[in-house]
């Protein structure tokens, strides 16, 4: 039987002291234990050598029974095993237990060495042959057995690997536990790989419920969205290159030129629905990796590159999703903020891919503030007011930003400027120095509005006062205006 890694508790004894350990299996098996013993788990035929290694790399425990009649024995295998345990016991952090040294009568434990300071007689032993009892309910203890949620998970995880009929209710008791059951992550890791449809889904959508402790399965998710995408977009390419073909066959027979819908009912639906299909197939299995690689956010964030080039498809729902995934990454997904733009804010969008896109550059943060601004000067109507808020959200970041806007002369469209001064009031204090600045700097338009801006923002903007009252004597009638108007607004509201 081949070991199960990071499962099976290996038991390490020499042979004089069998029935001890059989007695101690039974009483662990008893419990939930998935105990290794080389006379009942290697099958006739396997190498017995390289099923130990196994088992030691990858199990769960390494419990040591040690006795005087290990003391009296010259050679055994079992201080073989005990090399291998040390092995990896250098390689793993002190806090965690693994190695679980086990007093079968009064005996000294033998000076293996861990690292220059420390050997298998530094670790803690306990003594069975004083209380057998309390003896097993301390192992149990080190191996977090008598914990009901522990317990819970071992249970499940039995499920997923040896009970078919179960997996899926397995699978959800553990997506509901959450982080609590992060023990399970290398059997879901495992269905994720072995499954296919509902299953491999549902074992995605546990793992990423764990957190930080599934971080492990996102290379994984990347390879498998990387496999579909390629898949759909070939399948999307050779659509669009099959149009293309018609068309040109449609122009050489001296046709007017048709447009693609024309084209489309021109082509023999056999020809083109295995390349549907293909496509539909391709873009059905991404759009739930990307919802699975968007619950991980920020873990998610080696799914970058996949999800730009998925901002190309020509599935709006999965362009839409893929650039929801990157505003769940953050940061990280800054570099592609502009083609988050200008996938989803284009003369082809409606207003959902639109509200879409500002959702994940807000998410993204400050480094989206460029491409906010772009797109505040080339839009307007609520679009425009809608990126203001956004950017007003982004607070003091965004007033360099907001200010450039504010004080172009180039720009002819004055709703552009009035959108970056709403950005300002909505800032607040932060913006009153930049405000100020324009007051000095600006032309006719830009000093106009940064008056009526800084009365807006109230009493945040009471040391703009004096500047204010020296353009009451301003040659122009609409500063001397509106600034009157805004002295009284901030001293009113103080």
């Amino acid at each position: 039987m081949k070991s199960m890694p990071g499962k099976d508790v290996f038991i390490s004894y020499v042979r004089e002291n069998s029935a001890q350990v059989d007695r101690l299996a039974a009483d662990l098996r008893a419990r939930g234990v998935r105990v290794w013993l080389d006379r009942d788990a290697i099958m006739p035929g396997q190498y017995w050598k390289d099923a130990i290694r196994e088992v030691i790399a990858n199990g769960a425990f390494f419990i040591a029974c040690f006795s005087q009649a290990l003391a009296a024995r010259d050679e055994t295998y079992m201080h073989g095993e005990l090399r291998l345990a040390t092995e990896r016991l250098f390689l793993m952090p002190r806090q965690r237990i693994w190695f679980i040294p086990v007093l079968l009568d009064a005996t000294a434990i033998p000076d293996h060495r861990i690292s220059e300071t420390e050997s298998l007689r530094d670790i803690n032993a306990i003594a069975l042959y004083d209380d057998w009892a309390a003896g097993v309910g301390r192992i149990l203890q080190a191996m977090r057995m008598d914990d009901p949620v522990h317990q819970r998970v071992v249970h499940l995880t039995e499920l997923l690997r040896h009970h078919p009929g179960e997996l899926h209710y397995a699978i959800g008791e553990l997506k509901r536990m959450g982080p609590a059951a992060a023990a399970a992550v290398p059997d879901l890791i495992s269905c994720l790989q072995r499954e296919q449809g509902a299953a491999q889904s549902a074992a995605a959508q546990a793992l990423a419920a764990m957190g930080p402790a599934a971080v492990a399965a996102v290379p994984i998710l990347c390879e498998m969205l990387g496999v579909h995408a390629r898949r759909m977009l070939a399948a999307d390419e050779a659509i669009k290159s099959h149009v293309e073909c018609e068309v040109r066959r449609h122009t050489l027979q001296g046709e007017q030129h048709p447009d693609i819908q024309t084209v489309l009912r021109l082509m023999n639906d056999t020809s083109i629905s295995p390349m549907k299909a293909e496509s539909s197939q391709g873009a059905a299995q991404c759009l739930w990796l990307i919802d699975v690689l968007a619950a991980f956010g920020a873990l998610a964030s080696p799914a970058v590159p996949l999800l730009r080039e998925l901002l190309d498809a020509t599935d709006r729902e999965l362009r839409r999703r893929s650039a929801t995934a990157l505003g769940s990454i953050g940061l990280a997904a800054a570099p592609v903020a502009d083609d988050i733009g200008r996938a989803l804010v284009n003369n082809h969008a409606d207003t959902r891919d639109r509200e879409c896109a500002l959702q994940v550059l807000a998410r993204i943060g400050p480094d989206a503030i460029p491409v906010l601004a772009n797109l505040m000067r080339n839009w307007s109507g609520e679009f425009q007011h809608q990126v203001g808020l956004v950017m007003a959200d982004m607070g003091e970041a965004a007033v360099a930003a907001a200010i450039e806007i504010f004080l172009d002369g180039s720009i002819r469209d004055m709703y552009v400027r009035i959108a970056a001064g709403h950005v300002l009031q909505g800032i607040g204090a932060p913006a009153v120095p930049a405000l100020m600045q324009a007051l000095a700097k600006g032309d006719g338009d830009a000093r106009r509005w940064a008056v009526i801006t800084l009365g807006r923002i109230g009493a945040p903007a009471i040391n703009a006062v004096p500047a204010l009252r020296a353009l009451l004597d301003d040659s122009n009638f609409d500063i001397r205006h509106f600034a009157a108007h805004s002295i009284r607004e901030i001293e009113a509201d103080c």
